[in-house]
């Protein structure tokens, strides 16, 4: 098997673009040029950042000034980090949730109606407003009301038992100290 030194499959499948830009014109995988060295495969701009550079640093991303993946001029890369990554992306406007003006349901991307999450994420407060809603719906048409062996009568919810609501069901008097009436009323706007 014959092999090919990357600095000299560098040379022979890079082509210069007028914009500066100087392209692998190879194999491609996510539009990143591919070359194989030795049985292994290596990105194509790593390998020419390597070879005038150094190594580089575990951890640390090779970044594209100039957003075109199969570029390979060490003058349009940089070593950043994810976050760096992220950061130029958004600067330049290249991040697609930044161009959205409605979440998937419709409702806008506004200052009274966006706010941002623990991780740095946009949401939508309608949303985020509808979804308790319907949690709390959910739990309210699971709520059953039972009588425990002991004559408690108590509020399950899914199976789990989330409160005794009712002192003794013999007595005239609910835990709340009010009358047995009021106790059941409260079992009849919750829902029996």
């Amino acid at each position: 098997m014959i092999t090919i030194e990357p600095a000299t499959q560098l040379r022979q499948r890079v082509i210069v673009m007028p914009s500066g830009c100087h392209e692998w014109n190879g194999t491609r995988r996510n539009g990143y040029g591919r070359l194989s060295y030795r049985g292994k495969i290596y990105s194509a701009h790593r390998i020419a950042w390597e070879l005038v550079n150094g190594p580089i640093p575990d951890g640390i991303l090779l970044c594209h000034s100039c957003d075109n993946p199969p570029c390979c001029n060490i003058e349009h890369l940089w070593l950043g980090t994810s976050k760096d990554n992220s950061r130029d992306m958004s600067s330049k406007g290249r991040n697609f949730q930044q161009k959205k003006i409605q979440c998937r349901r419709g409702h806008f991307y506004n200052e009274v109606n966006t706010y941002n999450t623990s991780e740095g994420k946009r949401a939508c407060r309608e949303c985020h407003r509808l979804a308790q809603l319907r949690y709390t719906q959910f739990l309210d048409s699971q709520a059953r009301f039972t009588v425990t062996r002991r004559g408690y009568i108590a509020l399950a919810v899914a199976g789990s038992l989330l409160a005794v609501l009712i002192g003794y069901s013999t007595a005239n008097i609910c835990w709340t100290g009010a009358g047995y009436g009021s106790c059941t009323d409260l079992i009849d706007q919750v829902g029996k």
